[in-house]
């Protein structure tokens, strides 16, 4: 889990994907912690070894700190919110109406 979390930067469900056909639950908080273990000994040592900064914004911007967010979106945001939340409800509910 660790070995493929270094080489390929993170995922710890691709990790476990990958290692077994049939994965226990109660062993998700030991791929996350050894995937969060190499995640961490990958950086450092990219940061040991070289000047340059590791984590870089890919597209950088420039937007007032005072208030991040416009009024307006954080209404858009919010009704996005109640949407999907509304939408996962029915999707539940019709779900254990239909299957159980």
């Amino acid at each position: 889990s660790s070995g493929i979390n270094a080489e390929y930067g993170g995922g710890v469900l691709f990790s476990i994907e990958v290692t077994a056909t049939y994965f226990a639950v109660r062993n998700y908080w030991r791929g996350f912690f050894t995937a969060v273990c190499g995640s961490f000994v990958f950086r450092m040592m990219d940061v040991w070894t070289s000047n340059e900064a590791t984590i870089t914004t890919l597209y950088p911007t420039n937007f007032s700190v005072e208030f991040p967010f416009d009024p307006l979106e954080l209404v858009a945001f919010s009704l996005m919110g109640l949407l999907a939340g509304l939408g996962g409800a029915t999707f539940v509910y019709m779900h254990r109406k239909i299957v159980f």
